[in-house]
């Protein structure tokens, strides 16, 4: 796949979710792209390498995080982006919508470099990236709109960093996860709404189930938006 017939997918995918300046925000996703294969050569960022299977299960599964956080019309939205790895969804999110802001963190070193590098090298004022171990953090999460978690933790790791995470001002938290992951690692009863862990309580807010290719069986996969309880 050239890079023409790469931008025109990428435009074709992207095309409902209304995005202004897509031709460019496009581009700027084939050089992303373009970047991590070189560096993927020399630093395992994904296993994921033909174009069409980048734009399907990284750009496209990234994009539909936007379909849960609130409108462009926003002033401006933060988001902490926890085991960033390759800078998805983080890089992907600012470079579509210029009102997100993210900040990736990342515990491996050469991976925060290539994030670092690919901010740089495709002028992204919105987007940095903290080289350290999430526990480590000492920041203020209140500061940020919301948490995003993808492909970083188990289940089991995603309740435990819950429990780490401060109840107070705690943002909304958005992972991305499958349904058979859910089936499998979730250790609640069907149908339940809400978890306790050892200081807070949280609600599942909305579930967005969407798939990015309808070839073959793939499950659904989903994005769980957990808030905390108000009281």
């Amino acid at each position: 796949m050239d890079r023409r017939e790469f931008v025109d997918r990428v435009k074709d995918y992207l095309k409902l979710w209304d995005l202004p300046g897509l031709n460019e925000r496009a581009e700027k996703i084939y050089l992303f792209y373009d970047l991590l294969a070189v560096w993927n050569k020399k630093v395992n960022l994904t296993n994921i390498t033909s174009p069409i299977e980048f734009i399907k299960k990284h750009v496209i599964d990234s994009a539909y995080l936007l379909k849960l956080l609130p409108g462009p019309s926003e002033k401006r939205v933060s988001l902490m982006d926890i085991g960033s790895g390759a800078g998805l969804p983080g890089i992907i999110l600012s470079i579509l919508r210029d009102n997100i802001a993210v900040t990736g963190v990342e515990s491996v070193s050469k991976k925060c470099l290539f994030q670092r590098t690919a901010s740089r090298e495709l002028s992204l004022a919105n987007f940095k990236c903290l080289n350290l171990n999430i526990y480590s953090y000492s920041g203020d999460f209140a500061s940020f709109s919301g948490i995003v978690s993808r492909a970083a933790f188990s289940f089991k790791d995603l309740l435990k960093l819950i429990d780490f995470l401060p109840p107070e001002n705690l943002p909304p938290l958005y992972f991305f996860m499958s349904d058979r992951e859910i089936q499998k690692q979730v250790e609640l009863p069907v149908g339940i709404s809400s978890h306790s862990f050892k200081n807070k309580r949280l609600y599942i807010d909305r579930i967005l189930f969407y798939k990015t290719d309808y070839t073959g069986e793939k499950p659904f996969r989903m994005i769980v938006k957990f808030v905390p309880d108000a009281k």
